[in-house]
């Protein structure tokens, strides 16, 4: 840290760190992405924009879990966070049903109830729900 700024080893701040990230994402260049935001995580493990993009993605790259796994940090921190319950819930409802006991679809279910709970008026939450 040096006059309140965050550098990387390269001397980058964590702003510098984001624009560059952005561009990638900008490019669709998500591998790059990837890694921009994978370092800003190692400075910032709880980086909100650096999780929130970064799960973005990796959605991108097919990499379902590790998007899943980036929203779940997301919500570990701030349950309320309606980016990452709508990410996390549409990824969740992308995969097939084991069995009633093994289905993530019921785990999107719930987590859309949960924000529906705290946000009734929310269009695209009620949207989602009842796809």
């Amino acid at each position: 840290m040096v006059g309140g700024i965050t550098l990387n080893a390269y001397g980058e701040s964590i702003d510098e760190m984001h624009d560059s990230a952005l561009e990638y994402m900008n490019a669709q260049n998500f591998v790059q992405a990837i890694q921009e935001y994978s370092k800003i995580l190692e400075i910032d493990p709880k980086d909100e924009t650096a999780l929130t993009n970064r799960a973005f993605a990796f959605s991108m790259t097919g990499d379902y879990e590790s998007s899943l796994k980036d929203l779940s940090k997301i919500l570990e921190n701030d349950p309320k966070n309606l980016i990452a319950i709508k990410g996390k819930a549409t990824l969740l409802a992308q995969f097939e049903c084991d069995s009633y006991d093994n289905c993530r679809l019921n785990e999107a279910l719930e987590l859309l109830d949960i924000a529906l709970d705290n946000n009734p008026d929310d269009e695209d939450l009620k949207m989602k729900r009842d796809f």
